[in-house]
């Protein structure tokens, strides 16, 4: 599975599914979460307000998924056919 061995940071709102419930969905899936952007973290995902760790990953070049890529970051596509998607 594409989260296995990659580490990412979590910021903003995701509507009715909280940030700690993602960031455990991560970890379940052999990922590690983040509080802080930094040269360490893989992907950063955004959802609704997700302030200034945005302009920090971009500015670090982290690549950036949405909420909308979560069901298929779960269901196992990789962050490259995710990021492609737009």
């Amino acid at each position: 599975m594409s989260i296995e061995g990659k580490t990412f940071c979590i910021s903003g709102g995701f509507g009715d599914v909280d940030a700690s419930e993602i960031a455990f969905g991560l970890t379940d899936h052999g990922g590690k979460e983040s509080k802080n952007v930094t040269k360490s973290v893989d992907v950063f995902i955004a959802g609704r307000n997700p302030g200034k760790r945005l302009d920090e990953a971009v500015a670090l070049g982290i690549p950036v998924l949405y909420e909308k890529h979560l069901d298929g970051l779960f269901d196992g596509k990789s962050i490259e056919e995710l990021l492609a998607e737009g």
